[in-house]
């Protein structure tokens, strides 16, 4: 069997399990894997069942494995017979490497995908919809909309297993040394505009960006109050107040509380460079999914997490 990790649309982040046949052991019944699908589920008892599974996702590091090796201990603790080995790579080689790894008779029996990536997977996988049933995992447990985000021709393929907000990281040693008070729930787009513009100072800057989608549509949403869709469901990102939220973003970056040139390299080589900016203490905040509070640990002062700072009509996320 194989799961998958998968995101979802505007405001939130889903991640999913989806099955699939693998390369498990010989004599192994295909039925194993699914029994530690979902937490909400009323979990049968466990089975005399063994398999020797892989659960290949994208990994950032050392802290990231050991995280998804917790979450597999919990199946193997109640079915003993079961080994589960995660592998992984970081996240731009995964996507380079996941469809040549499914072709495979080898293939991964647990595998991370993005819900917008599914078409190109769905085909190799298995529906879970009688595996659901069997195990007891209810389709009312969960969010309609992200569950209907994760079926593939009328079939369930992945079952989602979390979703969070994107959040501002910030570095709580800067925020004490220059006096400003650290966020909080319900700080506004002025509040931050003047904390980053307190923070910029001695060649250090208040926040960093990048050019990609995750870093400015929520600050495009909350600055002007833009939707991404029209009512009829229709993306809408060239009405005018899309446009007059996306160019507020730009002023707002270029009025000197970013480093130099914002926004840098284009896709995940900028990610990378505000990332560096960030944990090397260049710049005091900046936009991330909370999947990153693992990584984060690792920086070398206190680390603080707040919501996206509110516009008008309240604090908006994208992801």
């Amino acid at each position: 069997m194989r799961f998958r990790r998968s995101r979802g649309v505007t405001g939130i982040v889903i991640a999913g399990l989806l099955a699939t046949a693998c390369g498990s052991a010989a004599g192994t019944p295909p039925a194993s894997a699914p029994q530690a699908s979902s937490p909400q589920a009323s979990a049968p008892a466990p089975s005399e069942v063994s398999a020797d599974l892989t659960f290949q996702f994208w990994i950032g590091g050392d802290a990231d494995k050991k995280a998804w090796e917790t979450v597999a201990a919990v199946a193997t603790a109640d079915h003993p017979g079961i080994k589960i080995t995660v592998t992984g790579n970081p996240w731009p080689t995964y996507w380079t490497r996941i469809g040549t790894q499914l072709a495979s008779p080898t293939s991964p029996c647990i595998v991370g995908m993005q819900s917008l990536r599914l078409e190109a997977y769905a085909d190799q996988l298995v529906p879970m919809d009688d595996l659901m049933a069997k195990y007891q995992v209810n389709p009312s447990d969960f969010d309609q909309s992200i569950l209907n985000g994760l079926k593939h021709g009328g079939k369930q393929v992945a079952l989602p297993y979390d979703f969070g907000p994107l959040i501002i990281f910030y570095n709580r040693d800067r925020f004490k040394a220059a006096g400003v008070a650290e966020p909080k729930p319900g700080w506004t787009l002025d509040d931050f505009t003047k904390a980053a513009t307190a923070l910029t100072t001695g060649g250090k800057f208040g926040f960093s960006t990048s050019s990609i989608d995750q870093e400015y549509v929520s600050w495009v949403l909350d600055l002007s109050g833009a939707e991404m869709l029209d009512a009829d469901g229709k993306l809408a990102l060239t009405s005018p107040a899309f446009v007059d939220g996306y160019k507020q973003w730009v002023a707002l970056m270029k009025s000197g509380i970013t480093p130099p040139g914002f926004g840098g390299a284009a896709g995940y080589t900028g990610y990378l460079a505000m990332l560096s900016q960030f944990q090397d203490q260049t710049a005091a905040m900046y936009v991330d999914g909370p999947w990153m509070a693992i990584s984060n640990k690792a920086v070398k002062f206190q680390l603080g997490m707040a919501p996206m700072p509110a516009g008008a009509g309240g604090s908006k996320h994208y992801t």
